[in-house]
């Protein structure tokens, strides 16, 4: 395929994919602000579902405390409270305490446990519309709440930690989502973790600022695309109902699009698959377009060469089909046009040929010597007078060579033959022209000049 089919091809790939990428280019941007909108939806859907789950922990540690068998005998209350914390992990301590204030049992012993507990637990039995309270910044993962158990005439309050809380919940974001959550509280102070010392993570207590403090104080659901020195993530909040805290969630751009990632490279075998059969059916386009034109070029070419009347192949009725049509017509005419010129020729060539018999035989009928020199004084025609009188292989002589034979003074014959040979008139031995001479244009053939050359004589010399 040549130059015109390559350009040809160019052309009607730039034309097939040059609006195919700035169509896709503007397709893939308003679809990437869509999967991000899905993505920070998703993530939202999860934080909600994790600030469930904490409302859920602290109901579910509730509901512990109503369950639990209690009686007025202090040995036997001590004995299941004991038992308690010691099956519920995230029950750190059981105090029951009377409305007055004083405690009835504990778990563990009343020494082991800190005074801003039994605080609390005091705070609450005065005012029961409490939820739950918690002792400040050096325990921000553990709150006390309060319930009031059938049988007994008091409350148990219970120091409940939710570092275990996090911990699953970490382990369930990482899994599900790769995510890293916080629970925080409504500065945006990490409340707990539990994280392995090797991760990158937020130390409980620690402000996370910016952002994440900002959506922790309004206590609102929000969702997003962040990006900061950290790198570009999708995060979202969701406080909980029964406690002033909330879940705060980061996904990694790269983790939250892993799922995407097999349907992005799919869609691009798909678009490779579908441009590879668009170059081919190019190809093969632009050959069948080329093909016609190559046929014609070559035709001409041939043309060129000396080989008139080449005709092309004529297939379909399109531009091209007319154009390989007048191009067959063109050259048949000048093939025709070509061998009338050759009949012509070869008719006229008769002709001369049949006049220069007809002469070669009229001076051959002639008593007159005759010879005939070319422009180099050679001899290439001479009559039979002039054969019989000076010998057949006079032919080929040159005039030098002639002389001795015409038996006359080379002076005297050289220079009329000169003048004759130079200005094409007949001349007297003494150079002047005959009366009876007339002039005559000289006759070329090829490269031989013909003339009647005079040569003396046994009377007079004569010239034709």
């Amino acid at each position: 395929m040549g130059r015109l089919g390559w350009r040809i091809l160019v052309a009607f790939l730039a034309v097939t994919f040059v609006p195919m990428a700035v169509m896709g280019s503007a397709a893939w941007v308003q679809a990437r602000g869509v999967i991000e909108e899905y993505l920070a939806q998703d993530t939202e859907q999860k934080v909600r579902l994790w600030a469930t789950d904490l409302d859920a922990f602290l109901a579910q540690q509730r509901s512990i405390l109503d369950a639990l068998p209690l009686g007025n005998d202090s040995s036997e209350t001590e004995g299941m409270l004991d038992k308690a914390v010691a099956q519920t992990p995230p029950l750190e301590a059981l105090l029951l305490m009377d409305f007055d204030g004083s405690l009835i049992a504990s778990s563990p012993r009343p020494d082991k446990i800190d005074p801003w507990v039994r605080q609390a637990c005091t705070s609450l039995i005065a005012d029961p519309t409490r939820v739950m309270t918690h002792g400040g910044d050096d325990h921000t993962h553990q709150v006390v709440i309060a319930t009031a158990p059938e049988g007994t005439n008091g409350a148990l309050c219970a120091l409940v930690s939710f570092t275990l809380h996090q911990d699953m919940l970490a382990e369930r974001a990482r899994s599900v989502a790769g995510a890293t959550p916080y629970i925080v509280d409504r500065n945006g102070d990490v409340v707990c973790h539990a994280y392995d010392e090797a991760e990158h993570h937020v130390g409980r207590g620690q402000f996370l600022g910016g952002l994440p403090a900002t959506v922790a104080e309004r206590g609102v659901i929000w969702s997003g695309r962040i990006r900061d020195k950290h790198g570009v993530r999708y995060a979202a909040y969701a406080p909980a109902k029964t406690l002033p805290w909330g879940i705060w969630v980061e996904i990694p751009d790269d983790v939250a699009t892993a799922s995407l990632q097999p349907m992005l490279r799919r869609a691009g075998l798909y678009a490779l698959a579908f441009g590879g059969v668009v170059t081919i059916f190019a190809f093969v386009a632009s050959r069948s377009l080329v093909r016609p034109l190559n046929r014609v070029a070559a035709a001409a070419q041939g043309m060129a060469g000396g080989r008139p009347g080449q005709t092309v192949l004529i297939e379909g009725a399109d531009e091209v089909a007319d154009l390989a049509r007048q191009f067959n017509r063109m050259s048949l005419a000048l093939a025709d046009s070509y061998r009338e010129l050759d009949d012509r020729v070869a008719r006229r060539t008769r002709e001369l040929a049949a006049a220069r018999d007809f002469s070669d035989q009229l001076i051959d009928t002639m008593h007159e010597r005759i010879l005939v020199l070319s422009l180099e004084r050679v001899v290439v025609r001479a009559n039979n007078a002039a054969r019989a009188a000076w010998g057949d292989d006079i032919v080929g002589l040159s005039w030098d060579a002639l002389v001795p034979r015409l038996g006359a003074d080379p002076d005297q014959v050289s220079c009329p033959t000169d003048a004759v040979l130079d200005e094409g008139r007949p001349r007297n031995a003494d150079g002047s022209a005959p009366a009876h001479a007339r002039t005559r244009p000289p006759l070329r053939t090829r490269s031989l000049m013909s003339r009647a050359t005079p040569f003396p004589a046994r009377t007079a010399p004569s010239a034709r």
